[in-house]
């Protein structure tokens, strides 16, 4: 029995199919991955002001404590993982106190976890923490500087897409004071404890 000869015109549009399909798929994947980059890459930032007690440890006799003050913050963010997101907080914070007051500025690195529940799509439950360094601008004792830690909870509510309000509750803790700010019995920045309402916008 003699072999069945194959035209030649076939063998081409046998091979050329397999290679047209490649380059297809090929050019999909060009055109679908730099949109599911983008898709991946999500990024916040938030701007809040509210209530801060700050509680001086250390104080001698006669030194006041600080009274209720402001403090405004500043946090921005990209997502690392799946509910988690880090990036870099700036705050500034003043606090009455017998004399000139507290005035504080500072900066550090910060993290937020996002709670898978509860959460809808509107509203979203989330833990963070920060470690920054805090300079102490001027105190009845002068100037100086610590560093911090701030912990916190918050919640927020979508208003509309990508703008959400949040309401923030935070603690933070103050370690290796140095400065005249913080000399003997003047008065250290160990606890601070903030309620704020802010405004974040997703990316």
């Amino acid at each position: 029995m003699s072999p069945t000869l194959v035209p030649a015109s076939a063998r081409s549009r046998q091979v050329a199919s397999p290679l047209k399909a490649a380059a297809a798929l090929l050019g999909l994947g060009v055109l679908v991955s730099p949109s599911a980059a983008r898709a991946q890459l999500h990024a916040d930032a938030s701007a809040q002001v509210g209530v801060e007690k700050r509680f001086l440890g250390g104080r001698a006799a006669g030194v006041s404590d600080a009274d209720p003050g402001v403090r405004a913050e500043l946090r921005g963010h990209l997502a690392a993982f799946p509910f988690v997101r880090v990036g870099a907080y700036g705050a500034f914070a003043f606090a009455p106190q017998a004399g000139s007051g507290r005035t504080l500025g500072s900066l550090g690195l910060h993290a937020r976890a996002i709670s898978p529940l509860p959460r809808t799509e509107r509203f979203s439950v989330w833990l963070s923490v920060g470690a920054g360094y805090a300079r102490a601008l001027s105190t009845p004792a002068g100037s100086g500087g610590f560093l911090e830690i701030p912990v916190g909870i918050g919640a927020g509510y979508k208003l509309r897409r990508p703008v959400s309000l949040f309401a923030d509750l935070q603690s933070t803790f103050g370690a290796a004071h140095h400065g005249a700010a913080y000399a003997t019995g003047a008065g250290k920045d160990t606890v601070a404890l903030a309620f704020a309402l802010g405004v974040l916008v997703d990316f």
